[in-house]
């Protein structure tokens, strides 16, 4: 009902295997993106993301601060399904994890004799 009422800001979620650039602007629409505001969240400070089970227009992350002990949840609203979005950042999450391996325990520096 609050979001029929009071709609949230539009917001843009940029997904790589760094992690989810959230551009949030009050107007979608408006072609000047100076009043954009821009947050970078790395795939290693996430340690949870979803959307909700009986409503999948619910989409959320959980992200460490890289410096606290702080955590923090966030928590958007889509038009259609955020399946997708959730299918990505898990797509993003196993290229990060198969490069973290390659890079922590390369393989051309193992002999077995």
């Amino acid at each position: 009902m609050t979001v029929k009422y009071n709609p949230p800001s539009s917001c843009i979620l940029e997904i790589s295997v760094k992690g989810i650039k959230l551009a949030v602007q009050e107007d979608y629409y408006a072609r000047d993106r100076s009043n954009e505001c821009s947050h970078f969240f790395q795939l290693k400070n996430i340690s949870f993301c979803g959307y909700h089970p009986k409503n999948s227009k619910y989409f959320g992350f959980i992200t460490k601060h890289p410096a606290d002990q702080r955590f923090a949840c966030h928590v958007f609203v889509s038009e259609n399904s955020t399946k997708p979005l959730t299918e990505s950042v898990g797509k993003a999450f196993q290229l990060y994890y198969k490069e973290f391996v390659e890079f922590s325990c390369p393989t051309e520096d193992i002999y077995l004799e």
